[in-house]
């Protein structure tokens, strides 16, 4: 509990009983209202099950946000789902990674295409290329 309220910063006890999405989940990267209704995480608590995302975008206290794998699961007493428990994990490294995969797979694919369409114009009409010893000609 301690590392994730630090992720967010926030004091662990502050965020014990709070409502998660009004603290961090409020607004989509483009600066949208995200609606408590449409959050995935709040699923563990209205319905009673587990889920996961590993899109996310999660809010600091002071305003600037980072993305993040999280996963809620339900708390139950005697039945009755009580809470949430949420975990999360600071992902931008693996966003960069996956970035970085991205860009280099589109290079390689539009350098693939050219070579290919190269050389299926330049290669039929190339002639062949003969070697020969030094001091002899070529046949």
């Amino acid at each position: 509990m301690a590392h994730a309220a630090q992720m967010l910063g926030w004091p662990a006890d502050v965020i014990i009983g709070r409502n998660m999405h009004e603290l961090v989940r409020h607004t989509h990267a483009d600066g949208r209202h995200d609606p408590e209704a449409d959050c995935s995480i709040f699923k563990a608590f209205r319905q009673g099950l587990p889920c996961g995302i590993d899109d996310g975008l999660f809010w600091r206290v002071y305003g600037s946000a980072f993305d993040v794998e999280s996963t809620s699961h339900p708390t139950e007493e005697h039945g009755v789902v009580q809470g949430a428990v949420v975990t999360l994990v600071d992902i931008p490294q693996r966003r960069e990674a996956q970035a970085l995969l991205r860009r280099t797979n589109r290079r390689w694919t539009a350098g693939h295409r050219v070579r290919r369409h190269a050389a299926g114009r330049i290669a039929p009409r190339a002639a062949p290329v003969r070697w020969h010893a030094p001091g002899r000609r070529a046949r």
